[in-house]
């Protein structure tokens, strides 16, 4: 009983993976994504600062960009993805680990609000693999000057995925001479970012 039991678990997951991606719907969907265990989203701590960095895919992008309010057709649902499948979006969240404001992690906010705003996108970039030593810049970078209650900062970047390397595993760097961390590396399975689920309206 138990074997048969085995068994049609197993045929019910093979027949599921075979007729296509998850569906999931956008608040569904948007915490999947958010979630730390399905590699989308990785939080990493070094001295007093903590790098929380969220891959973005375009679904992602829609729900969180408001898009997809009042939208009833997945004609037009296609038509959004195509504006943006050739960018790869990432958020970076920068937050002090005593919850301190991370312009203050170097004791000067000034300068370090300079740095952010104007030279930080500067020492962000993506690398495809490790034989390919190939450093490919943003395309966008917009600082969020908000506060938040934990004093966190907030990036968004973007990369042209012509720049990518097809079906490879990615590497988000961030190589900061200004910060204490130095470089710090964020990989990114590409199996995990092609198997994700898909949005449903």
């Amino acid at each position: 009983m138990k074997r048969n039991l085995y068994n049609i678990l197993l045929c019910t997951l093979f027949l599921s993976s075979c007729s296509g991606p998850v569906l999931l719907s956008p608040s569904e969907y948007m915490k999947w994504v958010e979630d730390t265990g399905n590699g989308l989203r990785k939080e990493k701590q070094i001295g007093e600062l903590i790098f929380d960095i969220q891959l973005r895919p375009t679904d992602y992008v829609l729900c969180k960009s408001g898009e997809l309010d009042g939208l009833i057709s997945e004609g037009l649902l296609d038509s959004l993805r195509r504006g943006y499948d050739s960018t790869l979006f990432f958020s970076i969240i920068l937050k002090g680990a005593d919850g301190k404001d991370p312009l203050s992690v170097n004791g000067n906010a000034e300068s370090a609000l300079y740095y952010f705003q104007y030279q930080f996108q500067q020492d962000i970039y993506l690398e495809c693999d490790e034989t390919n030593s190939k450093k490919v810049p943003p395309v966008l970078f917009h600082f969020e000057r908000f506060y938040t209650l934990n004093n966190s900062k907030v990036f968004l970047v973007a990369f042209d995925k012509k720049e990518l390397i097809r079906d490879k595993d990615i590497k988000l760097v961030i190589d900061s001479k200004y910060l204490s961390s130095g470089l710090v590396q964020f990989s990114f399975d590409n199996k995990q970012i092609r198997e994700q689920p898909h949005i449903q309206l």
